[in-house]
C-alpha cells in the first residue's frame, strides 16, 4: 500500500512540476525572453535586445514546426540558446549592468532553455 501511494505523489509531483514548466504558447515565451531580468537598458540596446529575442523566437518556433526526433531538437535548442548567449555577450558584454548580472541573467535563460526542452510550443 505504501508502495503505491509512494507511486502515486511521484506521479502526481512529476506532472505538476511538468506541466508547470512548459510554456502554453509563444506569446508566454516572447514575454519571459523579453524579461530584462533587472537589466537597465538604454533605447537602443533594449531594441538590439529586443530584436536578438525576436530571431531567437523566430528560430525556435521554426524548430518547433520541424519533425525532428527529441536528441535532434533538443540539440537544435542548444545550438539557437548558445548562439543567443554569444550575441548577448557581443552586445552587452561591456556594459557594467550587464557583468554585475550576468550570472542571474543566464540561470533565467537555462531555466526557459529547460521549459523548451519538455514541451513544443502551442502556436
Amino acid at each position: 500500500m505504501k508502495k503505491v501511494l509512494g507511486f502515486l505523489a511521484f506521479l502526481l509531483v512529476f506532472s505538476v512540476t511538468e506541466m508547470s514548466a512548459q510554456y502554453k504558447n509563444k506569446a508566454a515565451l516572447a514575454a519571459d525572453l523579453n524579461n530584462t531580468n533587472g537589466l537597465t537598458l538604454d533605447a537602443k540596446q533594449k531594441k538590439d535586445y529586443d530584436n536578438l529575442n525576436s530571431k531567437m523566437l523566430a528560430d525556435l518556433e521554426k524548430n518547433d514546426k520541424s519533425n525532428k526526433s527529441k536528441a535532434d531538437r533538443d540539440k537544435e535548442i542548444d545550438r539557437i540558446f548558445d548562439q543567443n548567449d554569444k550575441d548577448m555577450d557581443r552586445l552587452f558584454g561591456n556594459d557594467e549592468d550587464y557583468k554585475k548580472k550576468n550570472k542571474s541573467f543566464k540561470q533565467k535563460r537555462r531555466s526557459i532553455k529547460m521549459k523548451m526542452k519538455l514541451a513544443k510550443l502551442v502556436l
